[in-house]
């Protein structure tokens, strides 16, 4: 190579440089370097303030602040006097399903219940036993947070023909054999499709649990058990807007049990009578 490609050949970087810079030889202004730090293109945070203090009641349950409060809704009504059942019952009875609803999820409360429990117990000719509604609630006013499962002592149980129904823990692994779930008069509930609203067909079991004997909640509103009680409110509430967890008494497979199977549409009658309900419940004796 000779001395003029050589010079051409040092040259030619510098000229390239140049013809890419302009022609004073400066580089072409792009604007200032974008900032590029740590949150440069970040939203200001925002202060959402302290999350809430759910809290916890006595009994280990969270407290919701937006709850409402319980609302009185005065006595249970009067679903009149219990029914004359002709022949008694045996006097070993310790269970049964109520013959006559309640018409509404108000009972007073667990002792209403119980106490209905009770009339219709001495109606069928068998006194001097302590009765137990089966069924829980959140916040009752005398018993508090209970389970149904506990209110009812250990078993064995009997019906009105005297057959043992079982033991609590037999109840609640086992199920109770649909045709041994009688009235105190003796009468077994099957629900009717042809007379859906009707008193005899009336197979919903008001129990307010799982299948388990605990209290059942509804849907939160991301669908998750965490909501009230399905309780009617605690045995008090004759309200469209409530709801309770029913069994039935003529259940017959795994998804459907004699203490779950469904919420009602609501607690007052005309809300309960669509599903077969009337405001059933069970009763056992505790001694």
């Amino acid at each position: 190579m000779n001395s003029t490609s050589l010079l051409r050949a040092s040259l030619l970087p510098a000229l390239l440089l140049a013809a890419a810079c302009g022609e004073k030889g400066v580089l072409p202004d792009v604007g200032a370097a974008a900032d590029t730090g740590p949150g440069a293109d970040a939203e200001e945070p925002r202060d959402l303030g302290p999350p809430p203090d759910l809290g916890f009641d006595d009994a280990g349950q969270p407290i919701f602040p937006d709850a409402e409060e319980p609302v009185d809704l005065g006595p249970p009504p009067d679903a009149g006097p219990p029914p004359t059942c002709g022949t008694p019952a045996n006097a070993a009875m310790s269970f049964f399903v109520t013959e006559q609803g309640n018409l509404s999820g108000n009972f007073g409360g667990l002792g209403g219940a119980d106490a209905r429990c009770t009339t219709m117990a001495v109606a069928a000719g068998v006194a001097g036993k302590t009765w137990r509604a089966y069924l829980s609630a959140e916040n009752d006013a005398t018993f508090g947070r209970v389970d149904a499962k506990d209110r009812i002592g250990d078993g064995p149980f009997t019906n009105y023909a005297g057959t043992s129904i079982g033991t609590n823990t037999s109840i609640h692994a086992d199920g109770i054999v649909s045709t041994l779930i009688l009235t105190e008069c003796g009468r077994t509930v099957v629900f009717n499709a042809d007379d859906r609203e009707g008193d005899p067909g009336a197979h919903d079991i008001f129990t307010g649990s799982k299948p388990d004997g605990t209290l059942d909640r509804l849907p939160d509103s991301n669908g998750l058990p965490n909501g009230p009680g399905a309780t009617c409110r605690d045995w008090t509430s004759a309200s469209p807007d409530d709801k309770a967890m029913i069994g039935h008494s003529d259940w017959n497979g795994p998804d459907d049990g004699w203490n779950f199977g469904h919420y009602t549409i609501g607690c007052s009658e005309d809300t309960l009578r669509p599903t077969g309900a009337n405001g059933r419940i069970y009763c056992f004796a505790i001694d």
